[in-house]
């Protein structure tokens, strides 16, 4: 058609187009409507939308139509802005080909790519910026593309480029508010009362899901200064503190399951001047712009977590300040005035007993007697384990410090993981649990000869446990070792617990203390 009539109805055609893409304000919804509009414009069998990187060098994104999922999967990575598909990016200007195979910037198409012949490429721009290039291949009529279809499509991408900035802006506003709406969350549960490794789970679900990401981690430093990872691990799950740059980044996607290096961002989270943790999310290959442009944010989203985790553990500190101080004013009170009453009373008792003939009543005044020299026994104990009062940092400290000091009865460093929450097991379980780590580091010393160790102390499922690796010679038939674990048997017995021992696959020997954790 041509002419005026023929002029108007490709506007009208256009017109439309742009309205239909305009009509979702999600941003992938307007880059897929797109490029659909745009085949259906010109006849086009296949089309694609490369969308590039923040530097505008390579092909961040592409978004194609024509081609099905398993061409997709077939096809494997997508364009990144090699051959021809280049040259819009190097000269952002319309390019029309009859036989895009006798280009000389071709490259070829790998292995299962459906056959394309012709070709009509151009720019959709952003105001001054280039956005990405719309590609379209092989007319339906099997003719070339003309200069009609190249007018239509550059109509086309400059209508389009609004709809686009509107929808990225509709992004940018939402994702921020979403992002903003997870810290709040996170900050509400930690200052609630949640247990930083669960409230730092739900950092990362969210984080994972806003960022559209393939994986992701949070790892916090522990006591012993390792960086711990918080949540799924596949193989190790510490990183090395002294990286940064891209060994971290590599070392994260490791950790992740990511293979090679990749897309990543990785964000510090620290308490005022102290780092605590990291963030880190990766994405595949093809992802790198997405990567970048949610960098920025990623930060943010670990800095407020940092000041979430501040928060938090002010408030556990003062609220643990608090328990310490009504514990040493009921121990106070104990002494200055429960203990002086039964000290009073027994004196008088006593004094009283040399006024007594008959053999019964003086029996009956030493037992009463006895009986008040036991009870301030009781109490002075009582009073020493409130004052002794302990926390989940100490019991993690003072088993560093065990495991420190068998390092040179060892010969080597052993490795302690503290995978669990350890928070509020008490003093007597936490004196076991020291006790259990102790004697099972000395028997590995004594009788392993083993060249490394291992101790894992968690919770979970409401009992802890206690677990022992060595790599040396195993549990003979001897009795080397039985005195120390009929003693381990009976604390684990005391608590209705358990303690296995035997061998590891491939060498060494495993000590198992499994106890349930009491009610407080």
């Amino acid at each position: 058609m041509s002419g005026p009539e023929g002029r108007d109805a490709v506007r009208q055609d256009v017109l439309e187009a742009v309205t239909e893409v305009a009509a979702d304000p999600e941003l992938t919804e307007v880059l897929s409507r797109l490029v659909s509009a745009a085949c259906e414009l010109v006849d086009a069998r296949y089309g694609a939308l490369g969308v590039l990187d923040p530097e505008g060098r390579v092909l961040a994104e592409f978004v194609t139509h024509g081609i099905t999922a398993d061409e997709h999967a077939a096809i494997g990575d997508l364009p990144h802005g090699r051959g021809v598909l280049g040259l819009l990016i190097r000269d952002p200007v319309p390019l029309r080909l009859d036989d895009i195979t006798a280009h000389p910037d071709s490259v070829g198409f790998p292995a299962h790519h459906p056959p394309m012949r012709t070709f009509l490429g151009v720019p959709v721009r952003l105001r001054d910026t280039v956005f990405g290039n719309l590609y379209l291949t092989e007319k339906r009529d099997g003719r070339p593309f003309t200069v009609g279809d190249e007018a239509v499509l550059v109509g086309l991408a400059a209508a389009a480029g609004l709809a686009i900035e509107s929808a990225r802006l509709y992004e940018s506003s939402r994702r921020q508010a979403a992002w903003s709406a997870t810290s709040a969350e996170l900050t509400h549960r930690l200052v609630e009362g949640t247990h930083e490794q669960e409230a730092m789970a739900f950092l990362l679900d969210q984080a994972r899901t806003l960022a559209r990401s393939e994986a992701g981690l949070v790892a916090l430093y522990d006591v012993a200064g390792h960086l711990r990872v918080v949540g799924p691990s596949h193989g190790a799950d510490t990183l090395d503190p002294d990286l940064s740059g891209t060994e971290l980044q590599v070392a994260a996607r490791e950790v992740m399951g990511l293979a090679g290096p990749g897309p990543t961002a990785v964000a510090p989270i620290t308490v005022g001047a102290e780092r605590v943790g990291l963030l880190a999310l990766g994405w595949v290959a093809g992802q790198e712009g997405r990567a970048e442009s949610l960098g920025d944010l990623v930060g943010q989203l670990a800095d407020q977590a940092g000041l979430a985790l501040a928060a938090s553990r002010a408030q556990r500190d003062r609220s643990q300040l608090a328990v310490v101080e009504d514990r040493d004013r009921i121990a106070r009170d104990m002494h200055d005035h429960v203990i002086q009453r039964l000290f009073a009373t027994g004196l008088s008792l006593q004094a009283a007993g040399r006024f007594a003939t008959h053999p019964l009543v003086m029996e009956r005044l030493e037992e009463a007697v006895d009986s008040l020299d036991t009870a301030i026994k009781d109490i002075r104990q009582t009073i020493f384990e409130l004052h002794r009062t302990r926390t989940a940092s100490d019991v993690r400290a003072d088993l560093a410090q065990v495991v420190e000091e068998a390092r040179d009865g060892l010969g080597f460093p052993p490795v302690l993981r503290l995978p669990g929450d350890l928070d509020g097991l008490g003093g007597a379980l936490e004196a076991d649990i020291l006790a259990v780590v102790r004697e099972g580091l000395t028997n590995v010393a004594r009788h392993a000869q083993a060249g490394s160790a291992e101790v894992t102390v968690s919770r979970a499922g409401g009992e802890v446990s206690v677990e022992v690796r060595d790599d040396g010679r195993g549990i003979g038939s001897r009795d080397e070792r039985r005195s120390g674990l009929a003693n381990l048997a009976d604390r684990a017995s005391a608590r209705r617990g358990s303690l296995q021992t035997g061998p590891v696959d491939g060498g060494g020997t495993r000590l198992l203390w499994r106890v349930p954790v009491p009610h407080r």
